[in-house]
């Protein structure tokens, strides 16, 4: 039975900003509605807004634009790139590493903007609705690894990681130190 009272917020505003191309949701609208949304889950998640970029980079979708915006040929396809806007007038972009051993969530991973990130940074919807879905289903952080994603429960939880998308055969994990 539902205890809840007030309305859970599974998916904050998406914005159409000048910037064209994608489409733009808060990093802050996000984090607010994340512990509502891992509540749904039965875990208790309250990132920070850096926390939730570092554990979830790795749900960046590849480095791809809109045709005819960009050629694209398999060393563009394989970068993948965490775009923002610091005030919705401009795009910045941060390589993410897919290397093994030294992708996300296995190390921390940051824009270097400082901290805290600002209130009016805004990040693409794609990335924000991979993110909350993987919360939903209980991951606090999640994993790339080519053909599947993978999500990591909290770290006292007696669940085992979980395919987030594609269909992963038998495989040895090391849980990430940053969770």
């Amino acid at each position: 039975m539902n205890t809840r009272k007030t309305p859970v917020v599974i998916m904050p505003p998406v914005y159409e900003l000048s910037l064209g191309i994608w489409r733009w949701c808060r990093l802050r609208e996000i984090c607010d509605a994340v512990p509502d949304i891992a509540s749904l889950a039965r875990i208790d998640f309250r990132p920070t807004r850096e926390e939730l970029v570092s554990r979830f980079a790795a749900l960046v979708r590849p480095n791809r634009l809109p045709w005819p915006a960009a050629v694209e040929t398999a060393e563009v396809l394989k970068k993948k790139l965490f775009r923002y806007s610091l005030c919705g007038s401009g795009i910045s972009a941060r390589e993410v590493p897919t290397r093994d051993g030294c992708a996300p969530p296995y190390v921390p991973f940051s824009l270097e903007l400082g901290t805290p990130y600002p209130d009016e940074m805004f990040v693409p919807e794609g990335w924000a609705i991979d993110t909350l879905k993987a919360v939903r289903r209980g991951a606090v952080a999640a994993a790339d690894f080519g053909d599947f994603k993978i999500g990591f429960p909290p770290r006292d939880s007696a669940r085992e990681p979980f395919p987030l998308e594609g269909k992963p055969g038998t495989m040895l994990l090391r849980i990430p130190a940053t969770i």
